[in-house]
C-alpha cells in the first residue's frame, strides 16, 4: 500500500514538473485576470465567453455600464485585486486599462482603430476589430464567379492616405486594381463620385469618418446602384442599404484569440506577443436580392459560409 502511495506521488509531481516546462512558471498556479467590459451588451458578453473557453485562470468581471465616472471605482477595485494582467473589453474599457496600469500586461478586444486611442505600448496587445484590406479584397475576388477586377475607393488624404497606400499593394498583390480619388471634403463627394463610378467594376467604402457620414453613405449606395455598381462595406450594418458584400467578424472567437494572447504574455513565450493584430474568423454578408439585380453570380462554396441578407 505505501509503495502505491510512493509511486501515485512521484507520478503526481512529474505531471506538475511537465506543467512547469510546458506552460512556464506564470502557470503554475491560476493566473489572476481583471476583465472591463465597456458595456453588457451581446457581442462583448460573447467575447467574454470566447475567452473564458480558452482560459482556465481566475476571473473577476468589472462592467463600466457605458458610465466613464465608474472607472475610478473599478481601477481602485482592480488595484487592491493586484491581477496577472487585464483584459479590456470595448474601447472605453482599454483607454481605462492603458491610462491606469501602465505596469501590468493588458489585452483588449473589441476596438476598432485601436492606435486611434494609443493602444499600441509596450504593455498592450489585442485584436482590433478592423478587418484588412487584403482580407477584404481577397474574400471579394472569391466570392463572385465574375472577376470584379478594378476597385474604385474616396478617401481623405489627410485621414487616411497611408491605409489606402496600403490597400493598394494589397490590391496589386491580389491581381486586382485599386483606383482611389481624393476628396478634401464631403462636399467633395457628388463630384468624385461621378467620376470614380464610370471607371470601375466594384466601389469599396473604406473607413473614413471624414468622407463617410449618415448623409453621404446614402447618397454613394444609392448613385452607384443607379450605375449598376457593386460595394464593399466595412460593416454589415450598410447591407439592409444595398451595400452587396460586408464582412462581420466572430465575437466569441475575437475572445478566445485575445485568451491566447493573454496566456502568451503571461509565460513570455513569444517575443511578438505584444502587438495588435486582426480577427481571425471572419464571415462574409451578402445582400441577395442586391446580387440578382446586379447579375452576379456567388460561388457555391462561399454560400454555405456566409450570411444572407434576402
Amino acid at each position: 500500500m505505501a509503495e502505491k502511495t510512493y509511486i501515485w506521488k512521484q507520478k503526481l509531481y512529474l505531471s506538475c514538473l511537465l506543467l512547469l516546462l510546458v506552460y512556464g512558471v506564470s502557470y503554475a498556479r491560476a493566473a489572476n485576470i481583471a476583465v472591463i467590459k465597456s458595456a453588457s451588451i451581446k457581442p462583448y458578453n460573447q467575447a467574454l465567453s470566447g475567452f473564458k473557453s480558452v482560459n482556465s485562470a481566475q476571473i473577476t468581471t468589472y462592467d463600466l455600464q457605458q458610465n466613464t465616472k465608474q472607472g475610478e471605482n473599478i481601477v481602485a477595485a482592480i488595484k487592491s485585486q493586484k491581477p496577472d494582467i487585464v483584459y479590456a473589453i470595448g474601447t472605453k474599457a482599454a483607454v481605462i486599462a492603458k491610462e491606469n496600469f501602465k505596469q501590468l500586461p493588458i489585452v483588449f478586444s473589441m476596438v476598432s482603430r485601436p492606435k486611434k486611442y494609443g493602444l499600441d505600448k509596450p504593455n498592450i496587445a489585442g485584436i482590433s476589430i478592423n478587418i484588412p484590406p487584403e482580407t477584404q479584397f481577397r474574400i471579394l475576388k472569391t466570392t463572385f464567379k465574375k472577376n470584379l477586377r478594378l476597385i474604385g475607393v474616396i478617401y481623405n488624404p489627410e485621414n487616411t492616405n497611408e491605409k489606402i497606400k496600403r490597400a493598394k499593394q494589397a490590391a496589386d498583390q491580389l491581381g486586382l486594381k485599386l483606383l482611389p480619388e481624393a476628396a478634401h471634403s464631403y462636399h467633395d463627394i457628388p463630384k468624385v463620385l461621378r467620376e470614380v463610378l464610370n471607371n470601375i467594376e466594384v466601389l469599396w467604402l473604406a473607413m473614413d469618418e471624414v468622407i463617410l457620414n449618415k448623409l453621404t453613405i446614402k447618397h454613394i449606395i444609392l448613385s452607384a446602384t443607379r450605375h449598376k455598381i457593386p460595394i464593399l462595406g466595412f460593416s454589415p450594418r450598410f447591407i439592409k442599404d444595398g451595400v452587396l458584400l460586408a464582412l462581420k467578424t466572430n465575437y466569441f472567437d475575437m475572445g478566445a484569440q485575445a485568451a491566447e494572447l493573454a496566456i502568451d504574455m503571461l509565460n513570455q513565450k513569444k517575443p511578438d506577443a505584444y502587438k495588435i493584430i486582426p480577427p481571425r474568423k471572419i464571415i462574409p454578408v451578402i445582400n441577395v436580392k442586391v446580387a440578382k439585380f446586379l447579375g452576379l453570380e456567388i460561388q457555391p462554396e462561399i454560400l454555405e459560409q456566409s450570411e444572407l441578407y434576402k
